[in-house]
């Protein structure tokens, strides 16, 4: 190429292809904003464009804008825009119906003499002016749904830890926005500030997790919020930016809370149906039985007198059974119990029993098999079981009707995946329909024929498996048998609760008991049952009563002490029975559930009503303890014995 001072000038045909070429009208004006030059002509001849005026071709709504930018552009010397539309027909062809929008640019043009002449480029912006209303409607229905569903919404940058939150968030929170801390230590209820902290926590190393979470707002009142969101990470995981919303469930929380009441109030005009009924056949039993005996001494009453006493027996199975069911007599948790040891000793105690076969399939290999709780109350749950398979196979004819046990480890979600240790119940027997299977553990709930059963077996065993921190799942279709699995949170072997003082099971002894009750029936039938033992009892009506023996002098060997009584809480009474005897072991004789503080200051709880023999037999063992213990001086009060050595 050779150099040149000065650039040659465009040739016109050049011009005139590229102006040709380029997709947007350009329109020449001259002085007089009359056309000199237009590229497009679509047709047209030249000679019917030139020397009309600009105003021919462009719409009267929009000559004003062109009027204001044409004269800012003379005076200035600057390009000046202004959006216009046209209907007319000559425009450019688009191919699109209807209007067609252009954004156009009057540009000025120096011709030498001090005066300046105008250039109209004119491009068709028709289709980004329909995406540009098609995405403003599209923000109109988002923003109307984003109304509709009440959705506050947020964002988070992990990094700063800074926080923007919209109106309907602001309106949920009645708080302006705050970083994360200040959410968590202004706004979270007390009792979920640790779980949203774990929450947060979580969402910085890329596994976020949104939980139901209560607020307080500054005016006091309580909400319930469920976040959901989304994380962005960066290549090494690690979330920089969260986005989501937060939705006020607060009314769904009270709507499941009314829901909740409204079932338990049938559920407790069911069970008093259910507890009216049992309690008036043992009544009908027991009632008559002791009103011959008293009216008519001379007269044998000996069977009258032990179906009275079976009723009882059942009457205070059904209280226990009660108790359980509504979690106010939980089983002792905190001994380790094999549990295939215990499942294959109750197997080899109900074999017989049940009259049917039981098999126990071979147990594999268990990483724990251990669970905590009171293995009389896991036995319960197991002979529930064995007995509603064995009663299910009598309703079939089945010439291998059997019941297999079977044990194992498995991961069930309740409610989130954890390792369990399950007890599996299969029966070859008749079966239940998803009618019956939803209702199994309702109280006083069953399909056996009357006086066949109470219909507490399964509640209760719900109440028993629920209080050791497991649950109970069944499958079950009518006439192909029935799988029953209760799952127990298994614990380590060496972890076997530790007593300060514990009886010998096979050890018995006689001693002083001091019985505090303010009943006085119980406090004669208790004195009548130990003495005719060989023990010598002390009775007390309340907590200053027994205490205020202690100071005259008394030294028991044990003491019985109600847990519910006028007066004195037990808290108070146990406090000032420790204070005179520190090791003289006390038992809770009560009818209540006690709670784990009071548990861990005595000895153990006997339960009201207990069988004479197995009341005793209690007894016997914690004097036996007693008497290992307890080294004090001769009572001073007249007819006590000296204590054990």
């Amino acid at each position: 190429m050779n150099d040149r001072s000065h650039a040659e000038p465009l040739d016109a045909a050049f011009l005139r292809a590229v102006l040709e070429a380029i997709p947007s009208w350009v329109a020449r004006l001259d002085n007089e904003q009359r056309v000199c030059y237009l590229n497009h002509l679509d047709g047209t001849e030249l000679e019917q464009v030139v020397g009309r005026p600009a105003r021919d071709f462009i719409e009267p709504e929009d000559y004003p804008q062109y009027e204001q930018a044409a004269a800012r552009a003379l005076l200035t010397g600057d390009v000046c825009s202004y959006r216009a539309r046209s209907t007319r027909e000559g425009v450019p062809a688009t191919g699109l119906p209807g209007a067609v929008d252009y954004e156009c640019h009057v540009v000025p043009i120096d011709a030498g003499d001090g005066r300046r002449s105008l250039c109209i480029v004119a491009t068709d912006i028709s289709t980004l002016v329909k995406r540009e209303a098609a995405l403003r409607d599209s923000e109109q229905k988002l923003r109307i749904a984003l109304e509709a569903t009440g959705l506050g919404l947020w964002t988070w940058d992990v990094k700063t830890g800074r926080i923007e939150w919209n109106d309907r968030m602001r309106e949920i929170t009645g708080s302006p926005p705050m970083n994360a801390a200040e959410f968590q230590e202004r706004l979270v209820h007390p009792d979920d500030r640790q779980m949203v902290r774990d929450e947060m926590a979580t969402a910085s190393y890329g596994k976020p997790r949104f939980l139901e979470h209560r607020i307080v707002r500054p005016d006091g009142e309580i909400r319930w919020l469920l976040p959901c969101g989304h994380h962005t990470t960066v290549a090494s995981g690690e979330t920089t930016q969260m986005i989501g919303g937060v939705l006020d469930v607060t009314q769904q929380h009270k709507t499941t809370e009314q829901l909740r009441l409204a079932q338990r109030n049938d559920l407790i005009g069911s069970l008093t149906s259910g507890v009216a009924h049992n309690f008036n056949n043992m009544l009908a039993i027991i009632q008559p039985a002791l009103d011959l005996a008293l009216r008519q001494p001379e007269i044998d009453h000996t069977q009258s007198l032990e179906d009275a006493l079976h009723a009882s027996q059942r009457a205070a199975e059904l209280v226990g059974q009660l108790m359980t069911f509504a979690g106010q007599r939980r089983p002792h948790v905190g001994g380790s119990v094999h549990l295939v040891r215990l499942i294959e000793r109750t197997l080899s105690m109900c074999e017989r029993s049940l009259g049917c076969p039981v098999k126990l399939l071979p147990v594999p290999p268990l990483t724990a098999a251990h669970v905590s709780g009171d293995p009389v109350a896991i036995e319960q749950v197991i002979v529930n079981l064995l007995v509603n398979a064995r009663d299910a196979i009598a309703e079939v004819e089945c010439c291998d009707a059997s019941i297999r046990v079977s044990v194992s480890e498995q991961q069930a979600r309740s409610p989130e995946w954890q390792h369990y240790l399950c007890i599996r119940v299969d029966d070859s027997g008749v079966g239940m329909s998803n009618a019956i299977k939803e209702r199994i553990f309702e109280p006083f709930f069953t399909t056996k024929k009357p006086g066949k059963g109470t219909g507490l077996g399964l509640s209760t065993s719900f109440g028993i498996v629920r209080d050791l921190g497991g649950f109970i799942s069944v499958e079950s279709q009518p006439f192909e048998g029935t799988s029953v699995c209760v799952f127990l949170p298994p614990v380590a072997a060496e972890r076997v609760s530790a007593r300060p003082l514990s009886p010998d099971p096979s050890a018995a002894a006689c001693g002083a008991v001091l019985v505090i009750d303010d009943e006085p029936a119980i406090r004669r039938v208790v004195e009548l049952i130990l003495r005719k033992e060989g023990h010598e009892v002390h009775l007390a009506p309340d907590g200053q009563a027994g205490v205020a023996q202690l100071d005259d002098g008394l030294r028991p060997d044990l003491i019985l002490l109600d847990r519910s009584m006028p007066g004195w809480s037990p808290r108070v009474t146990l406090a000032e029975l420790r204070k005179r005897l520190e090791h003289v072991p006390i038992l809770f004789f009560t009818g209540q559930e006690v709670t784990s503080e009071e548990r861990a200051q005595v000895q153990d709880v006997l339960y009201k009503p207990l069988a004479p023999k197995e009341f005793v037999r209690a007894v016997e063992r914690w004097l036996v303890v007693s008497g290992q213990r307890v080294s004090a001086p001769a009572p001073r009060g007249a007819g006590l014995r000296d204590p054990p050595a």
